[in-house]
């Protein structure tokens, strides 16, 4: 974070940012710098976490994260579905 002339940090005075879908050509964060230092440099240490999720629209799992879905209903195959199966397999 840069410092004034004082050497005490330089604040944001605002910060937003979007959750949820990222679509093309969309404002996903956007920042009010300190008025009292409009041309100080900005240092940005930024760590996105991106996932994969379901759906548009009216989709039953919409927005769920695809890698857990799937290890939830893997895990469910296993543990609810085979055991009583299980005399009837080879």
């Amino acid at each position: 974070m840069p410092n004034s002339p004082t050497g005490v940090p330089v604040g944001i005075s605002s910060i937003e940012w979007e959750l949820g879908p990222i679509e093309h050509n969309a404002v996903n964060a956007r920042y009010e710098p300190d008025p009292d230092y409009p041309d100080a440099e900005m240092q940005v240490h930024l760590e996105d976490i991106f996932g994969i999720a379901f759906g548009q629209g009216e989709s039953a799992a919409y927005g769920w994260d695809v890698v857990l879905t799937m290890r939830r209903l893997e895990n469910h195959i296993i543990n609810q579905i085979v055991p009583p199966l299980r005399p009837f397999l080879p």
